[in-house]
């Protein structure tokens, strides 16, 4: 995720560091995506209590929350290497099934590159 963020000319809105991926474990899933032993991907989901702390993600909500049980799809950052070859895919697939009980995402950002396929 670093090397998608602000200092770095990507396109998130924020910084992740330890202290805020430690919080994001702690209310919903974070899906990693990994081939052999190398990091392919990350996708941190949300809930809408914890998500609109961010001031982005706050006016993202205040124009549409989605239902009472929705919850924050994003950011997903997949590495150059991985781009159009599913990951972006996996990741959302595997968090959906690891939120059976919660209604649609809302997608407030992707880092996966312009590459819908990623």
């Amino acid at each position: 995720m670093l090397a998608n963020g602000p200092d770095y000319g990507g396109m998130l809105t924020g910084r992740f560091d330890r202290t805020k991926v430690d919080a994001a474990l702690a209310d919903m899933p974070v899906i990693v995506a990994r081939h052999r032993s190398e990091l392919a991907g990350v996708l941190i989901s949300g809930s809408i209590a914890v998500a609109e702390r961010h001031p982005v993600i706050a006016g993202m909500l205040g124009a549409y929350r989605g239902g009472a049980d929705a919850y924050v799809y994003g950011p997903v950052c997949v590495d150059a290497r991985w781009r159009g070859q599913g990951s972006r895919r996996s990741c959302s697939l595997r968090c959906s099934a690891s939120c059976p009980t919660r209604g649609h995402p809302v997608h407030p950002q992707d880092n996966a590159g312009l590459d819908p396929r990623a």
